[in-house]
């Protein structure tokens, strides 16, 4: 639950205290410490005290250097994919994809688009590569969510990319699948900032945090 809530960008606040968590959720301190340390391992939080942690909200800075890391990643994750997995996975994907089409602008899109990319890291047959591509996205996922759903041509661009993206696993094309989720990762990073109505152009803002309203 708690994870999920960051994710969604809809946990309230930025302090997330131990017992205030346990008694929203009606259960001992124990498994929300636990969860607390394991969201401080994949970046979602920032540990304080003893009993409290702080919201991971990256700048725009933080989310460059999130993305420069995590799109070679990625795009080594699909080009194993595309090479493993051939026209089975391009069917699941495909039928993921029509999933997503039905879904209107809101969570239920956003998770669905989660899932999708999701899938096609976790085909890529590493769970060290999987585990640390997920990490990556959990810390930046939560911005490109609400762009989504912000802006229907950034919807409609991530539309085409995916479509490509699936075809190069049918034709089982490692190379031309690493170049579109290379590319992808880039325009959606490179679409967020003016969405979001930061200036990506001016260094002073670079070093604000971001924050999210609504998700």
């Amino acid at each position: 639950m708690l994870r999920r809530q960051l994710l969604y960008g809809q946990f309230p606040g930025d302090s997330v205290r131990e017992e205030e968590v346990a008694a929203s959720l009606g259960v001992s301190r124990t498994p929300v410490r636990e969860a607390i340390q394991i969201l401080v391992g994949e970046g979602l939080l920032l540990k304080e005290h003893s009993r409290s942690a702080r919201v991971f909200r990256p700048s725009l800075a933080d989310l460059q250097d999130i993305y420069d890391i995590r799109g070679p990643l990625e795009a080594m994750a699909a080009r194993r994919a595309a090479e493993h997995g051939g026209p089975a996975l391009a069917d699941e994907l495909a039928a993921m994809l029509d999933h997503l089409a039905e879904a209107e602008p809101g969570l239920t899109y956003s998770s669905r688009h989660e899932a999708f990319h999701l899938r096609l890291v976790e085909a890529n047959g590493s769970d060290r590569l999987t585990s640390l591509v997920r990490t990556l996205r959990a810390q930046s996922e939560p911005y490109v969510r609400l762009a989504l759903q912000a802006a229907d041509d950034f919807r409609k661009s991530a539309s085409e990319h995916h479509r490509a993206i699936v075809q190069a696993i049918r034709d089982r094309d490692g190379e031309r699948a690493y170049s579109l989720v290379a590319a992808h990762l880039r325009d959606s990073v490179s679409r967020v900032p003016r969405i979001l109505s930061l200036s990506a152009e001016d260094p002073q803002d670079r070093s604000a945090p971001i924050s999210i309203q609504s998700a």
